[in-house]
């Protein structure tokens, strides 16, 4: 008898409001939010998926880095497509800027523009403000970018801090120059940031 292929299509599962509601109250947003003075009011998943809020960030990075976004994108396409620019520009800092290759995977535009999130948009936005918060710290601007992290709530400094560690200090986050040169390194550091680069490559 002849084969037949069968599409599975898995269901999309929406984030509960609990999930985005902690989500939108983390270190991670609650910086990104201060880093807007013109901003209002608290920061929704809204603001964070047409990208705007990203773009002036970079650009404080970056001066003369000109992104064409729409200033108000009316569906998930056109956020995508903000998003996406806004994730290439990211990827373009680290790489020419920072002289840094990003390692895991980059965040899908398309998730990263659903409305409601999804679980995974989430986590996806959170990799994508974690590559902007290394970036920043890392930025020519990194001690404005400090002095402002300083202004910020307590609790929220000290998670923020922990975040930093984890995008400047994880291999598998972010590969930098110095780990180019594995004479400096201790044999079982070798073997461990050798195994990084297998894991990577057989993406």
């Amino acid at each position: 008898s002849d084969w037949q292929t069968v599409t599975v299509t898995l269901p999309i599962i929406m984030a509960s409001d609990e999930e985005v509601s902690t989500f939108l109250t983390s270190p991670l947003v609650r910086w990104v939010s201060s880093l807007v003075p013109h901003l209002t009011r608290e920061v929704s998943w809204l603001s964070l998926s047409q990208g705007v809020l990203f773009a002036e960030t970079l650009s404080s990075l970056e001066p003369g880095l000109d992104l064409e976004l729409d200033p108000d994108p009316s569906d998930t396409s056109a956020r995508a497509k903000n998003l996406r620019l806004i994730v290439t520009a990211i990827k373009k800092f680290y790489s020419e800027s920072l002289h840094q290759m990003l390692m895991l995977p980059l965040p899908s535009a398309r998730e990263l523009a659903l409305i409601p999130p999804t679980s995974r948009s989430l986590s996806q936005m959170e990799d994508l403000l974690l590559l902007l918060l290394g970036a920043a710290v890392q930025s020519d601007q990194k001690q404005d970018f400090i002095i402002a992290i300083k202004n910020l709530p307590l609790e929220t400094q000290h998670g923020i801090v922990d975040k930093i560690r984890v995008v400047t200090d994880n291999p598998n986050m972010v590969w930098n120059k110095d780990l180019n040169n594995p004479t400096t390194m201790e044999e079982s550091q070798r073997d461990a940031m050798y195994q990084v680069l297998v894991t990577h490559a057989a993406r």
